[in-house]
């Protein structure tokens, strides 16, 4: 009997997806938990999870042994999602896909950053820019946001 890939998620900076992209994943080491490794979940989070923020969505497509293995279980602190933190050269050996997700309706969409169409371009006013941090999706200011073609509302940040 086959058994579904389960299907992970890893959102980080343009920066971090461009060198993701050329060279693969690379471990963290240096974090409160003392995991080394790429943290990835079974679904997209934002901040209000205590998620980086970032601008680009990867999906990675897994055999669930191998999200089993390195699933985070002791110490975890509530939450709706599972996580993982699963060593980089283990994570670089699946496809991944990078893409954009939609902060109103969480589509994500698979988009390589120099491929999005200049019409899904929205640059934000003050009002805009309050909202989206008041709601904790984003950190910091930002130049440009992709609006969702599906329900028009302010897609990822960039």
């Amino acid at each position: 009997m086959n058994v579904p890939d389960v299907i992970v998620w890893h959102r980080t900076t343009n920066a971090h997806a461009a060198r993701i992209e050329t060279v693969g994943f690379g471990d963290l080491d240096s974090n409160p938990h003392g995991f080394s490794g790429v943290w990835v979940y079974d679904r997209i989070l934002d901040l209000t999870h205590g998620t980086l923020d970032g601008e680009a969505v990867f999906r990675i497509e897994l055999p669930p042994s191998v999200f089993g293995q390195d699933e985070v279980i002791e110490g975890k602190v509530g939450g709706d999602y599972r996580d993982a933190v699963i060593p980089a050269d283990v994570l670089n050996r699946y496809p991944r896909q990078l893409g954009t997700e939609c902060s109103e309706c969480s589509r994500w969409t698979p988009w390589p950053l120099e491929e999005i169409p200049e019409h899904a371009w929205h640059e934000p006013d003050g009002d805009e820019m309050t909202q989206l941090t008041e709601r904790g999706l984003i950190a910091y200011p930002v130049e440009k946001i992709i609006v969702c073609s599906e329900c028009s509302g302010l897609g990822s940040l960039l």
